[in-house]
């Protein structure tokens, strides 16, 4: 038998790198750690309710909010905070600067 030689197409390579580098740069636009603690305290809310409301660990909620700068977690975890905060009632605001307010 002859030698066999794979070699991902650049076609396939590229469905994979860009859906990675689009989540990046939304993650980049997306909230901060001191919207979603200023978020939770409007609500009157404990890390332990919004893990419950997102579905997400109290240890990963706290890794989230201890953040410096870039939020140090994955694209589904802050989408899924952000998502529950919203239900809630908050409104984030990129509006030169970074906030939040209660829609209700």
């Amino acid at each position: 038998m002859g030698e066999f030689s794979y070699c991902r197409p650049p076609v396939i390579a590229e469905r994979i790198v860009r859906p990675v580098q689009r989540h990046r740069n939304e993650l980049s636009k997306m909230v901060t750690a001191a919207q979603i603690k200023a978020a939770r305290a409007l609500l009157n809310w404990g890390q332990r309710e919004l893990a419950a409301a997102t579905g997400l660990s109290v240890p990963t909620i706290k890794r989230v909010e201890s953040s410096q700068g870039a939020i140090r977690s994955t694209y589904t975890t802050v989408l899924a905070i952000q998502k529950a905060l919203e239900e809630a009632g908050i409104e984030f605001i990129d509006d030169g600067g970074f906030g939040v307010k209660k829609t209700d």
